[in-house]
């Protein structure tokens, strides 16, 4: 009897573990990635949106999440409904990242750990998708709008890529050199 209660609780400890807590939260971020990527890819068929290629290397493309025309600086959004649909699905997205975090993390260091780690993850993890889904962007340097929120955000994807390893670091350094390994007991 003694060795099967040993056994249970061994089991028990693995799910409560630092490192498998760790390993759930990036299952989240990186499905959530997916989940966004999938959305852009029907989207982009239900709306029959193509990137355009003009020659002499101006960038003019058509493109989703925001629906918008990009031609150096210049953002046409073709329907303001849809506009507001894509802001309302970036909000929702920070929501979903924070609410998450907040429910995981005992501690606002750990919150806070929690929300950079998954942030970043999501972000790297959606460009990653897009490309094996529908092979963009074509490079580090194709144009992205980053947020609606308050204004679009237009930058190259090397930019939200590098942004997002600087936030897993941050996440690292808060998890180990804050000595939260006991996060989640």
């Amino acid at each position: 009897m003694r060795n099967k209660n040993t056994k249970n609780q061994k089991n028990l400890n693995i799910f409560q573990s630092f490192w498998f807590k760790i390993f759930l939260i990036i299952c989240f971020a990186i499905s959530m990635a997916y989940l966004e990527s999938v959305i852009v890819v029907y989207l982009r068929e239900m709306f029959a949106l193509h990137y355009i290629s003009t020659p002499g290397n101006v960038e003019l493309v058509l493109k989703l999440p925001h629906f918008a025309l990009i031609k150096n600086p210049l953002i046409i959004v073709p329907d303001l409904k849809i506009l507001f649909v894509e802001i309302f699905r970036e909000v929702a997205t920070i929501v979903m990242l924070l609410s998450f975090a907040l429910l995981v993390g005992r501690k606002w260091n750990e919150k806070l750990a929690i929300f950079l780690l998954s942030f970043g993850l999501w972000d790297i993890f959606y460009y990653v998708f897009l490309y094996l889904l529908i092979k963009w962007p074509s490079s580090f340097t194709t144009l992205d709008i980053l947020f609606l929120i308050p204004l679009p955000w237009l930058a190259p994807v090397w930019l939200p890529i590098s942004i997002s390893c600087c936030m897993i670091l941050a996440s690292i350094f808060l998890f180990r050199f804050k000595k939260i390994k006991n996060i989640f007991s």
